[in-house]
């Protein structure tokens, strides 16, 4: 059976990558990113192997290449899509932090192209969301604060504090079904160990504090979390309904 083809119109391709029109038109201008092909009223339309291709753009971005230096790389076969990704990974494993869940989809990328099996455009899509998301609420100087902060904890730091929100997360759910009050020990002592997680990533900067809570206030799901939830459990805990 013969497999439909994808396409996404520019407006959805923005709205899925996290880029925006604007970003996606000027790619175009600079000839970084023509879409494959034109529909009816000359709207444009992109493919997965544009995603490839966008995909490819933002490692360059990431790993500092200008502009002319990513259409340069881009004609030739010095910096190939499985090359980029090494260098970006490698770029990426130096600044943990926040960014591990994009090292996690790059990873996937890269098994994927070394397999020489194909990618699907919802890789890709995730990918560049993640990317993109960090771009959008963390100044460069903020980043590098939040990744020596990451270094210094190292990988097995990093799961480590992923898994305690997991794990504090499932158990505000457990009591805010049940219907423990905000006052309870337990409920206490998950408040004080949420509090320690973030001042981990913060570092106390109130800056930063203030651009991660503008992110979970935003976007729809980080990490795999759904913020709305999020936002309700972290009320429940400082005493609120939570709805």
């Amino acid at each position: 059976m013969t497999k439909r083809r994808q396409f996404w119109r520019v407006g959805a391709l923005a709205e899925l990558t996290g880029l925006s029109v604007r970003t996606l038109h000027f790619y175009e201008q600079k000839g970084l990113l023509p879409p494959a092909t034109r529909g009816g009223n000359d709207y444009r339309v992109y493919t997965r192997d544009d995603l490839a291709r966008l995909q490819h753009i933002k490692s360059l971005r990431h790993l500092g290449f200008s502009l002319a230096q990513v259409k340069d790389c881009l004609h030739g076969k010095q910096f190939s899509p499985r090359r980029v990704l090494a260098m970006h990974l490698k770029q990426l494993r130096e600044r943990v932090g926040h960014e591990m869940r994009v090292i996690r989809q790059l990873e996937a990328l890269t098994d994927a192209f070394n397999r020489s099996r194909r990618v699907s455009a919802t890789m890709f899509l995730q990918t560049i969301k993640e990317m993109q998301m960090a771009e959008n609420y963390f100044t460069a100087e903020q980043s590098a604060d939040i990744a020596k902060r990451g270094e210094a904890l190292g990988p097995e730091g990093m799961k480590k504090a992923e898994a305690d929100w997991t794990e504090i997360i499932a158990q505000l759910r457990e009591h805010k079904k049940n219907g423990t009050p905000a006052t309870d020990p337990a409920i206490l002592k998950l408040k004080e160990r949420s509090q320690e997680l973030i001042r981990g990533f913060t570092g106390g900067d109130p800056g930063i504090a203030k651009s991660l809570g503008k992110m979970w206030k935003e976007e729809k799901h980080i990490h795999g979390f759904d913020t709305g939830e999020m936002r309700a459990l972290m009320a429940y805990m400082h005493g609120g309904t939570g709805g």
